[in-house]
């Protein structure tokens, strides 16, 4: 068993309004999931996020909740896993594997086995503003980047306590109630600044890393959604390439000089957007993508373009690939091009 090899097979949902004792099958490669608004297709999103991901919060919790996710090992092996609530049982099994209790530590360290890590799970089961990156501050795509790393987070908190602790120390520098307080030039305010400096340079470096590993597919996959037209392209450029972890913008150009991204169309957006987030798998290897409202914003012309550039990314990568659709153009889009297209309709 390779990691490349491994997709989610199915999902199974009880105690949810519209999806109630359900459950989903997914192929390997691009599934298409088509429904009109209000059929529950985001709401089976937000059940795969609340059974991969350590949290628990979730707009889906009632009284009584079952998520299961099944994953396709290889060809005659798979693994299920279940979380469970129910606020009437005090004896409920919250966290299981293959049908067995197991603690929460040992539910998201077999999960990290197989490469589904909680803190990915926003990229790879997005919220649905997703497809709107070019207009988010330059703060958040940022940070979205600096995530990616699997130190990004725990340096980013790091780097605040020690600014915190050197701020409070500054703010000191006058006497109260007669008391000295310590000058700068004091060991224990030395070390303070010597504490934050390295984490600050530890938290460019890790950002940097994930910035280069991003960049490195993005105008590729940015060309491909767009029928591999070479002449346009996208970058991200940091604010401050000192600090390059406080800011950072979209540089988009299509053959005539660079355009203001904030200023792009619907569907402008829409596509840089779908290549940051195949460029953040690849960047974090991961098993899987899931997109909800996909289509929104795109014309069936475009989908036909994007459909087979998904296709050509699932077959080159293993990674499997999820559109969540209102619409039926995605679904024409890729069944004009292919003939393997998986999908299944919500009623």
């Amino acid at each position: 068993m390779t990691v490349s090899d491994i997709f989610i097979y199915s999902v199974y949902v009880e105690g949810v309004e519209k999806i109630n004792c359900r459950r989903f099958y997914f192929d390997k490669g691009v599934n298409a999931v088509i429904g009109p608004n209000g059929c529950g297709k985001s709401i089976l999103l937000e059940a795969m996020r609340f059974c991969l991901s350590d949290t628990e919060k979730s707009s889906i919790i009632s009284d009584k909740l079952t998520v299961e996710v099944t994953l396709k090992l290889s060809e005659d092996s798979m693994k299920s896993f279940r979380r469970v609530v129910d606020k009437e049982d005090y004896f409920v099994q919250p966290f299981q594997i293959d049908e067995k209790e197991v603690t929460k530590g040992e539910y998201y360290q077999e999960l990290a086995v197989l490469n589904i890590y909680s803190v990915e799970i926003p990229y790879m089961i997005p919220n649905a503003s997703w497809g709107e990156l070019t207009t988010v501050s330059k703060t958040k795509l940022a940070r979205l980047i600096e995530n990616i790393h699997p130190d990004g987070a725990d340096s980013r908190n790091e780097y605040k306590q020690k600014k915190n602790a050197l701020e409070e120390f500054e703010s000191k520098k006058k006497p109260t109630n007669g008391v000295k307080k310590p000058s700068k030039n004091s060991p224990q305010y030395k070390k303070l600044l010597d504490d934050f400096e390295k984490i600050e340079s530890e938290r460019q470096e890790f950002f940097i890393e994930s910035l280069t590993s991003i960049s490195a597919t993005l105008n590729k996959y940015y060309q491909l959604v767009y029928g591999n037209d070479n002449k346009k392209s996208v970058s991200l450029k940091p604010i401050d390439p000192f600090h390059a972890y406080l800011g950072v913008e979209f540089k988009v150009d299509h053959g005539y000089g660079d355009l203001e991204s904030r200023g792009l169309s619907g569907g402008e957006s829409k596509l840089i957007s779908i290549a940051f987030y195949l460029a953040a798998q690849a960047a974090a290897k991961t098993l899987f993508v899931i997109l909800d409202d996909f289509d929104l914003s795109l014309f069936e012309k475009t989908c036909e373009r994007v459909a087979p550039a998904l296709e050509e990314v699932a077959a080159s990568t293993g990674l499997q690939i999820c559109v969540v659709c209102k619409y039926d153009k995605m679904k024409a889009g890729i069944a004009k091009k292919t003939d393997m297209s998986p999908q299944f309709l919500f009623c």
